[in-house]
């Protein structure tokens, strides 16, 4: 659950965020009072918020109050087609974001989308369709327009009285060549409405097209796009990476800013609450957010999630990677609590109130950004070629731009990823990488030999049969094999007329000899401290692999964790 915290003074009270076991019915809902009917419906989902608003007593005073990116929310889960009573009740802002959302895939408008658009407000009623294309940025109108057709001649233009008639019937006295005949009949009748109730709009529009340049109108109405998204958070993509920039860790009080919280919800922009429960807080940010955070706190939240949407060039209305890019700003923010509050839920609180939730944000990821450099020297050193599968593949979840905590830290067995949460998962993932450095210092520096080469090692009839195919846990358990059997502690490949003598050097009951395993662990966890996990691991390959399967069905291409020659 999530609460909102609204000031006392306000009429509107707590605003409560939850997944509800009993529907809420629109019954119930019309039994309440206007402020509290508000509350419900901006807690709700796509199909519900629009049931619970087509049932109220009063729409035309709800819909209104929906946030713009709330109202394009709903519009994408259930559909324009199945909205026309709502949408005839909407803002032109509300109208507008639907445009702003979906019809630019980059800087320049698609017609397609902005086709969808005028199709949408011949189906709203005179009345709405008027003061809408009143209201609406008008660059914006004649730019969608523009999409649509080129005006060949304007009412005057042709002399022959005969063809002036014909030819002028219809457009308000426009020739127009349109982009799409087959979807002219829609275009045509945008205009012949529009001429029928506002002529001179009309003209307005039709000459704006005629005499601006279109690339210049793009460019300032993409400008004015961006400007209206920026009051959402949605920065344009570029400039939204600084939500991913480095921040100082170690000196975050100096740092970081000091929050300026909104002197009444008035100072704050309306945003979609609803948004913060696409995805489940975990962790501290959850028992904060259960106690309640402040409305403006709420909003500044909206504008990171918004923030990370466009940094990570997500579409905004796609309820999966809304739901990615909130459970990853939870995430983080969850981990940069934990680092700086421990447990401390009253610490949190006030540091939520003190500081811009983005700050926070920043703090948890640059402590990812931490062990993205180990990642990468790890990835760029000598043994990065032979590391074992799962150390190779968490590796690659580390070292990327976002990097990513990979399951397998805390489950060997697991291969999935997931963000980074807790600090309990900064400090398995730190104490994962010392483990791997612990390789990397043995293996380079300690081992009393050489990693292989082309030209050092010879693995003809052997199995592995190539150098890629060579692990670490291989050069290891082979060089551990030969030191058992007598001879050096070396990678050289054992006789597959070994493996028996081996298998019952090391086995006990068809297991790894228990008392071996705690020595060997022992032995070179203090030769090289942090390696003992690696060894364990190791020798978990030979439990399973070898000691486990009966000396008579030992086959030396199926041998874990040993290099054979046959």
């Amino acid at each position: 659950m999530i609460r909102i915290l609204r000031p006392a003074a306000s009429y509107r009270g707590d605003l409560i965020l939850e997944d509800r076991n009993k529907p809420l019915t629109s019954r119930d809902l019309n039994l309440l009072p206007f402020a509290e009917r508000l509350n419900l419906i901006q807690a709700t989902r796509g199909r519900q918020k629009y049931a619970l608003l087509l049932d109220a007593p009063d729409p035309e005073v709800l819909v209104p109050q929906l946030a713009v990116q709330d109202f394009y929310l709903m519009v994408r889960e259930v559909g324009i087609e199945d909205l026309e009573e709502i949408v005839a009740l909407a803002t032109t802002e509300q109208l507008t974001a639907l445009i702003d959302f979906d019809g630019w895939p980059a800087d320049q408008l698609n017609g397609p989308a902005a086709l969808r658009w005028l199709e949408m407000m011949l189906n709203v009623g005179d009345e709405k369709f008027l003061t809408t294309l009143r209201e609406i940025d008008l660059g914006l109108l004649i730019l969608m327009l523009a999409k649509q057709f080129t005006i060949l001649h304007a009412p005057g233009d042709i002399d022959d009285e005969d063809i002036n008639f014909e030819v002028t019937r219809g457009n308000g006295g426009y020739v127009l060549d349109y982009v799409n005949e087959e979807e002219s009949k829609a275009v045509t009748l945008f205009l012949d409405t529009l001429y029928r109730l506002d002529a001179e709009h009309f003209y307005l529009v039709m000459e704006g097209i005629r005499w601006e340049t279109e690339a210049q109108l793009e460019e300032d109405v993409y400008t004015a796009r961006c400007g209206r998204l920026l009051d959402l958070g949605f920065s344009p993509p570029h400039n939204a990476l600084s939500v991913y920039a480095r921040i100082d860790c170690s000196n975050f009080a100096a740092t970081a800013a000091r929050r300026t919280p909104a002197a009444s919800y008035d100072d704050a922009p309306v945003q979609a609450l609803r948004l913060l429960e696409a995805a489940a807080p975990g962790g501290l940010l959850a028992a904060l957010m259960e106690q309640g955070i402040g409305e403006d706190v709420a909003n500044d939240l909206i504008l990171l999630i918004n923030k990370v949407i466009s940094a990570d060039r997500i579409d905004p209305g796609e309820d999966k990677e809304l739901r990615a890019a909130t459970e990853r700003v939870y995430s983080l923010l969850n981990l940069a609590l934990e680092n700086l509050c421990g447990h401390d839920i009253a610490a949190a609180e006030q540091l939520l109130a003190e500081r811009y939730p983005e700050d926070l944000f920043r703090f948890g990821f640059s402590l990812t950004l931490a062990l993205q450099q180990r990642a990468r020297a790890l990835t760029a050193s000598a043994i990065a070629p032979f590391l074992d599968g799962p150390f190779r593949a968490g590796l690659e979840i580390l070292r990327r731009d976002r990097p990513g905590f990979y399951e397998g830290i805390n489950e060997i067995d697991r291969t999935g990823e997931r963000f980074f949460a807790t600090q309990a998962d900064l400090l398995a993932a730190q104490s994962w990488l010392a483990g791997i450095e612990a390789q990397q210092h043995f293996f380079q520096a300690v081992a009393p030999f050489a990693l292989p080469t082309v030209e050092n090692f010879d693995l003809s009839g052997c199995e592995p049969a190539t150098l890629t195919d060579l692990t670490l846990s291989d050069l290891f358990l082979t060089a551990l094999a030969n030191r058992l059997l007598g001879d050096a502690f070396t990678p050289e490949p054992l006789p597959a007329t070994a493996l028996p003598t081996l298998h019952q050097c090391i086995s006990v009951a068809g297991d790894l000899d228990a008392k071996l395993r705690a020595e060997t662990i022992h032995r070179f966890d203090t030769e090289v401290p942090g390696l003992g996990g690696f060894v364990n691991w190791c020798l978990d390959l030979w439990a399973e692999g070898f000691c486990a399967v009966a000396v008579e069905d030992l086959d030396p291409r199926y041998v874990d964790g040993l290099i054979v020659r046959r």
